[in-house]
């Protein structure tokens, strides 16, 4: 799907928000940094889990402990990231899914 740059970075910068926001208001023991548009997640046990923006591609990319995952935004959709690798998959799950596994802490993602 082939957006227009000021779309895809509308999507991305509204996703980071959301993050930040359930952060805030369910994540007890967690802390993150936004910094030039990187969403770093601070876990307790030291550990990090990143969001990233992939301009060219039109992705954004997870990094966690248990690996690199790329999410694009479903067709006709503002807000809704689809893995690039299984579709099933979208970015709330994976995101709900690295976080608990990173820092025990359940968290509702509503990206």
């Amino acid at each position: 799907m082939s957006l227009l740059p000021k779309d895809y970075l509308a999507a991305y910068e509204a996703t980071l928000q959301i993050i930040e926001d359930a952060i805030d208001s369910q994540g007890d023991e967690l802390d993150y940094e936004n910094q030039s548009g990187m969403l770093t997640i601070f876990c307790p046990d030291g550990s990090q889990v990143i969001v990233s923006r992939q301009a060219p591609t039109e992705e954004l990319w997870l990094a966690a402990k248990s690996g690199g995952f790329h999410f694009s935004l479903a067709d006709g959709a503002k807000i809704c990231w689809r893995s690039t690798r299984d579709d099933s998959m979208h970015l709330k799950q994976r995101l709900e899914r690295v976080v608990f596994e990173q820092s025990r802490e359940r968290i509702t993602f509503n990206v």
